[in-house]
């Protein structure tokens, strides 16, 4: 499954940072969609609690992050952003 995330959560800040200047490459630019995309495999720490068993389980769990960019999106959030300030 897919779910969308904040940057301002520090698991994608803190991975963000890492990728940021390497997936604006035009390796990984895709044409049909005229964006820059990027997948990231990273790992964290599951924990889930089994009341009915007495116990708790505790593992790393491998999972992919996926970042997107859009010139053109940025861009125009750019210019609103600016347009909001000179008023």
């Amino acid at each position: 499954f897919l779910i969308a995330a904040k940057l301002s959560l520090k698991l994608i800040k803190t991975h963000l940072d890492a990728v940021r200047e390497p997936m604006r490459n035009w390796n990984h630019y895709s044409q049909a969609y005229e964006l820059y995309a990027y997948s990231l495999p990273i790992t964290w720490d599951y924990v889930q609690d089994r009341p009915y068993k007495g116990d708790t389980i505790t593992a790393d769990r491998r999972m992919y992050l996926h970042f997107y960019y859009s010139p053109d999106r940025a861009l125009e959030d750019e210019k609103a952003f600016n347009n909001r300030m000179a008023v």
